[in-house]
């Protein structure tokens, strides 16, 4: 039986998945083929996972911003301190070095590596925004 007629086209693009056990290779079943698999997926989407990493940015340093105007908190010391001993400015340059940081690693991965680091940045982000948004929303 083949999975993939009864998957969504996002999980058929994941190794192992429309293939019988007759097919699959002896690294597959290791696990090494199919970790190698994974970032060949990654790859595909690896500019709307940028995408992803500007867009959650943004949210984030928005609705923090937000936030701190209808009297919530921010929950990070370093960024908290910086908000108020420099001001708001310094979430985008907080952002800014989070986000060099990442580029000069993804520059200095092998390229098969390379798009776990959109990924690493994405996910804290782009919870942290939906953090803010249930805050702000409850307390609204």
């Amino acid at each position: 039986m083949r999975w993939l007629a009864m998957t969504p086209s996002v999980v058929a693009d994941l190794p192992g998945v429309g293939t019988t056990m007759e097919t699959e290779t002896a690294t597959d079943r290791t696990g090494r083929g199919r970790v190698e698999g994974y970032y060949a997926v990654l790859a595909r989407h690896e500019r709307g996972l940028w995408v992803l990493v500007l867009l959650a940015a943004l949210a984030d340093v928005l609705l923090t911003y937000h936030g701190l105007q209808i009297g919530l908190t921010e929950a990070n010391p370093v960024a908290r301190g910086a908000i108020e001993g420099y001001g708001y400015w310094t979430m985008l340059a907080l952002k800014g070095g989070a986000l060099a940081v990442g580029v000069a690693c993804w520059v200095a991965l092998p390229d098969r590596f390379s798009p776990v680091i959109p990924l690493g940045l994405a996910i804290p982000w782009v919870v942290a925004s939906l953090i803010n948004l249930t805050l702000i929303l409850v307390v609204s």
